[in-house]
Parts: C-alpha cells; structure tokens; sequence
C-alpha cells in the first residue's frame, strides 16, 4: 500500500563552510555529537522519503516498516476499532514503543480507554523534517515505554516562505477516498525561527459491501468452508435449557411448547426452532445449513476518519538573558499543537440474546400475549433489523503546549529545560444499548390483547410495551425506544512534565579523545478518567454494549538520568576508533516505587567505511492509567471452548461443572470481562544488538549497508492472561477454572481475563537496510533501497511457562501476523532534477495461520499467503508564474491486490491489520510554494 524506506546517512556528517563540523544528537542519546553512527541501530525517514509516498498521516508511513508485525490499532479495523494509527515495533505492542516530538514525550490517545498509546493521525505529514525510528531498548535514555524502540518525529526548523498543498485519492473499486488540504508558513533569521501549520484530512469510509471477499462471513465447518453468520437472527431463534445440565427434552412436557399447528419435526429439532428466513412455520434451527444470518453487509470494512490540526513550533533569542553571560546563549521555545479527529464505527444490527450474549435471564414468558410456544423459553435469540445498524461516532481532541528556555555557553555546555503539558479528551455516542431489565419486562407475562387496545405488561405496566420478536418486520419503533438508549461517555487523559538537562561534548579529555556527558532531571505526572454513561453504570450487567463502572486515577514519577560517551581507542591499526556508551536512569515511581536501569553500548569503527556496533540494555514499562485504573468491562471475543467435547472419551475436559457427554457451543463470541488492576507492577526487559555499518565509498560511492541482530526478552507482561489461555489451562489442567462462570448446560456464561502482570515475550532477527544511489546516467540519476527484517523467533511465554510461537504464523487477529520474511524495495529514477519517477514494492511472507472448526472444535493448520504490492509514482517539478510547485501523480497496490484470505480473520475474512483492503488506489497532490 504505502511503502517508506530510510535514507542511510553517511557516517560523518557534512562539513560547514568554514570548516566546521556540525554536531547532532540523534534518537536514542541526548549527547550532541560529530558522527551520527551510534551503537544502536536508527532508521531515518527524510521529508523526501515521506514524499515518495501517498500517506496522508504519519500512522500510515510507519505502519509499513518492516520491523513493524503483530497487531495493532489502525483504521482499517471496524469492530474493536478506536479511529486511531498505532505501530507496534518487533511486534511487541503499540505500548511498548515510545513516540517522541522533538526528542520530547507527547500524550496518549484515549480512543480506546483511558490512556493507551498515541495516535499516530495526530501529527500531520506537512510539520515533518525527517523521522528517527529506534530499533533498540531505551530506558536508560528516555525512561518507560521505550521497550520495543522509540519514535522521534523530528519538525521541521528552516522554513521560510509559504506552502499550499492539495491532495486527492481514490480507490477503483469504490469508497476510501481521501482529501487533504495544508497551509505550511515559516521564517528565520537572527536567531529566531518559526513554522505554522494547518492541515485538513477527510478519509471516506468503505463499506463491507464495497469489497466482494468481506461480503459473507466464512469459516471452517466439519472440514469445509462454509458461511456461517450470527445465530441471532432477524427471523428468530428459540431453545431452552432443563434443569438437569446437557439433557434437553422436547417430548412436550412443559420445558418448551409448541403451537398446534407446529409440525412433528419441530418436535425432533432439541427444542431449537426458527422462523427460518422464509418466515415460515416454526422448524428445528439449522445454524450450519444457512438459518444463521450474515451480518456482514451492515458493517464498515474501513472507518471514515475526518480530522484537522494547528501546529506552531518557534524559538527566538533572548537577549536579556544571553547578555547576563551567566546562561551563555539563550532561547525560549514554543511548541504548541492540536488535533481534532471525528471517527465513526458501523456494526450490523444488535443482536439481542439476553441469555446467551449477555448472561442475562429475561425468559420468553409462555404468559406473554406475542409468544406462540405456549411455554418459558430462556434462550430466544433475534437480531434488531427494525433498529438499523449501530453507528458509533467518536470526537477526540488533543493539544500539547511546551514552553522552554536552552542555551548554548561558550564552554561547549548546553542545557535545556521546559514544561510541557498535554490533554486528550473524546466523546463517543454509541446507540441501540438494550436495557435488558426493560427487556424482560417486555417479554415477561402481558394483560389485555391489541384487538382492546389494552394490552400490556405485567411488569412496569405504566411504561412497558410489550415486545414482538415472532415475525418480520414484527418489532415496532415504539418497542424498541422502550427498551434502547443512547450513552454518552467521555475519556479524558492529561500529561504533564517538567525537564532539566545539561550536556557537553567534551566534558574533559582523555588520551583517546573527548569524553561526552548528559545529566538530566525529570518530573512527570499523568492522570486519567473514564466516565461511562451514568445508565451504564446503573444497569452493570443489565445492559449490552461493553458496561463499566467510573474510574479515574495517576501517578508521578521523577527521574534522574546520565549518559556517557567515553573513546577508548583512536587511530590504531584495525581500530579508527573504539568508544564506549553508557546510560543509566533511575526512577522514582508513585504507585510501584523505584527501578534503575543500565544500558551500554561499544561503537567500533574499523576503518573509515567499516563500522561495529553492539549494545545490552534493560528496559521497563511502567503500567499505564488504562491498565492500572480502567473500570471493569465487557468484550466478546470469538473463541472456541474445548470443553464441549465433554468429559469422557478422548475429549477429556477437567472441569466438574461440565457435562460427560459435553455440549453444544451456543455462542462462539463469548463474554469476557476486561479491565485494570491497581495492583500491577512494572514490566521488565533485557535486550541486546550487534550490528555493523558498511559505506565503501573508496569503490561503492553512494552504497551503504546496515546489518543487524536484535535480542528481546520480556517478563512481567501486563496484559490478561488471555481467554484462550484460560479455557485450555481450564480444559486440560483443571487450572483458572474459577475465572469461568457457566451456564447450567455447560456453556461458558462470563470469562474473566483482567490485567494481570501475565506473560513474558522472547523475540530475535535481524534487520538489513541497504541503498545505493547517485548511479549517474546519461540523462539522470538512479537509486535502490532495500529494508528488510528477518523474525528468527517470536514467542510467547504463558504463565505456567509454556511457549507459543508467533515466528512464521498467523495465531489470531489480536496478536498479528508475525511473517518471517518482510522487505520493501525501492527504486527510483531522477530526470535532471525535474522528473523523479518510483517503484517500490513490499513483499509480506507466508505464515501458518491457526484456526478452530467451528462445528467439531479442533484446532486445524493452513497457509496463509502473503502478498507483493506495487506502488509507482512520478513527480514533476515546475516553475508557475516564478511560483515553486511540484505535481505529484501516484498508485498504490498498482495490481490491485485482494487481502490473503484467513479463516481467523475477525474482520472482513483476512488481517485487516497486516493486509491492503483498500485495493489499487490512486492519487494526486499539487504542491506550490508562495
């Protein structure tokens, strides 16, 4: 789709007119420094790299990447989906990487609770110089949350004039258009420089229906691949329980009854009877021979996303200050953003199913004037056609200021101290929530009859309006308000920090050279709240959607960090030069008290084309506000119960609360509560690289290599213990079989998966980034790039210490896809600096993707396939009326490619967070400078 590829910088930086050589720091050190080759490995994305693409947002450049896997927020996802672009480096989780503006942390989104981690739409394409991607531990250097790698958003600082830019896009295949409109200003001179920026992105939603391979749900059945949609459907499903668990009856002895007209087959269906689509006489429900419905068509396969944002960055020169000659040169700095974003979600209609969906008991009473059974049903199922699809906006906002002084003195030190503040809110409105206390009133025992006009509830009688679910189009607009509401509830998460940092490159002089240092203190505070709508926080359990109570809490942290460069060796035969990085920070947590962490890094530079890098590191994340203090709530993951097989034979289930003869699986989306736990503590990691540098400039003028190993190792994982996890250890050990609430039958009622310090995680590979450019022809210039990732090993570390791999396979939608090969390649043609033409393409590998039948509930193996995406574009640039423009035509997913199949895929039949679901699309955008 969209394919980014780092510019490899030389190993010395270019050298300044009078002789000079600039001094840089660079992600993952804060010591200004001449060669910008660290010990750790750092991808650089240039603003001509971002301009080679068709991204209208940071989150869609770095999605891309390869060292990006696993699953993470983006909004291709509809169900489960927040509107928002997260990554997650070496697959390790969008909270485990660290994303930074100007080297300085920014706030979380809250779109999927209080505070996870940020959304990468926040930041328009127009403010970016360049993006540093840190593929290495940093805690050492930046504290929690820098696990995985860190994300530097560097601004741009040497703009002058004025810029309009337009861009429009399309997908051939209908929906997913995008516009964007930007005004980028500048100036500078005299020590002052500024940059203003206003920018605006509407993102088109595409419909489910728009994309023949989303329109009908599939899965494996009995060894074939079959649709299967909801059992709830629009034509109703009824059946009951006995009280005696695993025997149904229906012999017409009171548990459930029939109408007299009902035929003898009805009799013989195991008290499991619908309508059928037809809206016929009532017959035994066949939930594998097309009597399910297919919810699919009502849903959104991508979210409309319409956002606009205000940028200001500035820093002018304090004189008063610089003349005193006690702080040398001094600055004050601005930084001051905000984002709007409007997202919505779209799901099929509610599926209302007190008893199986929501483990609520609101029987069908045989008392009530519309039920024709002639009996209770517990079990009645139908979906809300009358009510029309949930759609779900949300409105998030977030701002950032950052007020600062720094200073540059004339001893080669310089500090840098500022306060920054950060706020992000959202207001969602999520419609057709059943009061499940009304809708028991509502099918519970009725008065009177409609030929009277006095029919009525038992129940409430004042208010209730009986409800009809025997029919088409049976569900009146007065039924449904009776027993629906709308919430509305907010998020709110505020940053706050203040920062103090001295460094120098030269703090004193040792044989091999000059020893660099950092010194910094830092104070952050951070606090959170969700506020649910007050009736759903009432009814709890009694409501559908996701209820959950109020909550709110923080934290404080105050930390003190240092870091060294020291030379050790200089100009030795096979050593140009040795140097020795070290990093330590030690943290002073509010809520889980204080950790110390180390890293140290050797940089060798064998000759001057040839350089050896190596680093060990621990690292940490402390829990965030969401997973320490979010209230309690509900999921419905889809999952399989190996438990139905039952107790005896080789389907051997250690739970005592089910069965012998084992049951059949009601539902396979199973309620699952969710929520924080204040009693978490830090994650923990160790993590170590090796790597080398290669620029042959004597014989490869223009090539530069990048290889390197990577090593993780994770313990402490914050995060539920999973509901899989806790069915199988539940089924096979007779272990957390207490976090599983049962239905008398044997099927799963409510599953507990809260936050728990649970797993660990083991990952390695290896990284190569190669480009070549500068190849001069007769009528231009020639480049190639390469970045590739290897994932050697990916696994993860369940409590009892057991081990699931994720190298090579495809497990489910919410831990990703984990390919063991990933690469993009590009190539690229410059026409006397006027014409610049591009092809790119990104290869994602086979994996084995894991899924369970869901007719006998074995767990069966397939491959995945992959995919090769195309991207070309050329641009032009020209002069208008003396005016600077560039005209920028541009395809992605040239061969218009469908998504890989899956028979795990949640949303849309494949990995909406891997795959391109847009298909070919096309693009423009006009830039012209004033």
């Amino acid at each position: 789709m969209l394919l980014l590829i780092p510019t490899s910088y030389p190993a010395v930086a270019q050298e300044e007119a009078a002789g000079t050589i600039e001094e840089v720091v660079v992600t993952g050190s804060r010591i200004p420094r001449a060669d910008i080759e660290g010990a750790a490995p750092v991808a650089i994305y240039t603003e001509a790299d971002i301009d080679r693409t068709g991204a209208t947002s940071i989150g869609q450049l770095l999605r891309e990447i390869p060292s990006v896997a696993g699953g993470a927020q983006t909004t291709q996802i509809n169900n489960g989906g927040g509107g928002t672009m997260q990554i997650s480096l070496r697959g390790m989780g969008s909270v485990r990487t660290l994303v930074l503006l100007n080297g300085r942390r920014v706030v979380s989104s809250v779109s999927s609770g209080a505070g996870t981690a940020v959304d990468l739409n926040t930041f328009p394409t127009s403010i970016i110089s360049r993006i540093e991607v840190l593929k290495d531990g940093a805690s050492a250097v930046y504290g929690s949350d820098a696990v995985a790698g860190v994300v530097n958003i560097i601004t741009k600082s040497n703009f002058e004039g004025f810029e309009l830019s337009t861009y429009l896009g399309d997908t051939t295949r209908g929906g997913g258009s995008r516009q964007q409109y930007d005004l980028v200003a500048g100036g500078q001179g005299d020590g002052n420089n500024w940059l203003f920026v206003a920018s605006t992105t509407d993102e088109e939603e595409i419909e489910v229906v728009d994309r023949e391979w989303s329109q009908i749900p599939l899965f494996q059945a009995a060894g074939d691949v079959i649709f299967l949609g909801s059992s709830a459907p629009p034509w109703g499903r009824y059946r009951s329980f006995t009280e005696t668990a695993g025997n149904r009856d229906c012999d017409g002895d009171g548990i459930i009854g029939l109408p007299a007209d009902a035929d003898e087959g009805a009799r013989e269906s195991n008290c499991d009877l619908t309508l059928g689509p037809e809206y016929g006489d009532f017959r035994g429900f066949n939930y594998f021979g097309g009597d399910s419905y297919n919810y699919a068509p009502a849903n959104y396969q991508r979210q409309p996303n319409h956002r606009w944002s205000l940028s200001f960055f500035g820093e002018t020169a304090l004189d008063v200050l610089s003349d005193a000659g006690l702080l040398g040169n001094v600055s004050g700095v601005v930084e001051a953003t905000y984002t709007n974003r409007e997202s919505r979600q779209k799901l099929a209609e509610v599926p209302l199913a007190p008893l199986a969906f929501f483990g609520y008991s609101a029987p069908y009473s045989k008392d009530n004037y519309y039920n024709p059974l002639g009996a209770d049903v517990p079990d009645w199922r139908r979906r809300m056609v009358e009510g029309g699809s949930r759609t779900n906006p949300t409105e998030e906002n977030t701002a950032r200021l950052l007020l600062g002084l720094r200073g540059e003195m004339d001893s080669g030190w310089s500090w840098d101290a500022y306060m920054t503040r950060g706020e992000s809110s959202r207001e969602a409105h999520f419609g057709h929530i059943y009061n499940l206390e009304r809708v028991a009133n509502a099918v519970g025992p009725t008065t009177g009859s409609p030929a009277t006009n006095d029919l009525q509830c038992v129940a409430d009688s004042a208010n209730c309006v009986p409800l009809n679910t025997f029919g088409e189009n049976s569900v009146t607009q007065e039924m449904i308000d009776y027993v629906t509401f709308t919430t509305n509830e907010s998020f709110r998460m505020e940053q706050q920090i203040w920062s103090l940092q001295l460094s120098t490159p030269s703090l004193f002089e040792v044989p091999a050279g000059s020893v660099g240092f950092a010194v910094g203190l830092e104070y952050r505070d951070e606090f959170a709240s969700d506020s649910p709508d007050s009736q759903i926080a009432t009814l709890g359990d009694a409501a559908t959607g996701t209820p959950r109570q109020p909550t709110s809490g923080g934290y404080d942290a105050t930390e003190l960090f240092l870091e060294l460069v020291v030379p050790l060796i200089v100009d030795q035969p096979l050593v140009e030069s040795l140097e020795l990085e070290a990093a330590l920070r030690h943290s002073d947590y509010s809520a889980f008290g204080t950790t110390t962490n180390p890293k140290l890094g050797l940089r060798w530079r064998v000759a001057n084309d040839l350089v050896v890098r190596g680093s060990f590191s621990t690292a940490f994340r402390a829990p965030n506000v969401a997973e320490l203090f979010g209230g309690a709530g509900s999921s419905f993951p889809s999952l399989t119960d190996p438990c139905s097989g039952g107790r005896t034979g080789g389907n051997v289930c250690m739970d005592p609360r089910v069965p012998d003869q084992g049951f059949e699986i009601i539902s396979t989306q199973i309620r699952t509560r969710v929520g924080g736990n204040p009693d978490l503590a830090p994650e923990e990691a160790d993590i170590s690289t090796v790597g080398l540098v290669w620029t042959p400039e004597a014989f490869l003028g223009g090539m530069s290599l990048a290889l390197d190993y990577y090593e993780y190792e994770l313990t402490d994982a914050v995060g539920g213990l999973g509901a899989d996890f806790i069915l199988q250890a539940c089924a096979m050990r007779g272990e957390l079989c207490d976090r599983i609430a049962r239905f008398p039958d044997g099927n799963v009622r409510q599953l507990d998966n809260r936050t728990a310090n649970a797993n660990g995680l083991e990952a390695s590979g290896v990284d190569l980034a190669v480009s070549y450019s500068g190849i001069e022809t007769p009528i231009g210039e020639f480049d190639a790039r390469l970045d590739l990732t290897h994932v050697l090993t990916h696994d993860l570390v369940q409590p009892d210490g057991s081990i699931i791999e994720h190298a090579g396979w495809f497990r489910d939608e919410q831990d990703g896809h984990f390919g063991e090969w990933k690469f993009i390649l590009g190539l690229g043609y410059q026409f006397n600096e006027k014409l610049n033409v591009s092809w790119d393409i990104r290869f994602i590998d086979d994996v084995i993707e894991e899924f369970d039948d869901q007719f006998t509930g074995e767990i069966f193996e397939r491959t995945l396939e992959g995919a090769i995406y195309h991207d070309l574009q050329a641009n032009w640039h020209f002069q208008l009326s003396d005016l600077p423009s560039t005209l920028t035509f541009g395809v992605d997913n040239a061969r218009d490619e469908d998504p890989s199949f899956s028979l795990d895929g949640f949303n849309d039949n494949t990995d909406v967070r891997t795959f391109d679901t847009a298909g070919r699309y096309v693009y423009a955008r006009w830039r012209i400078g004033l």
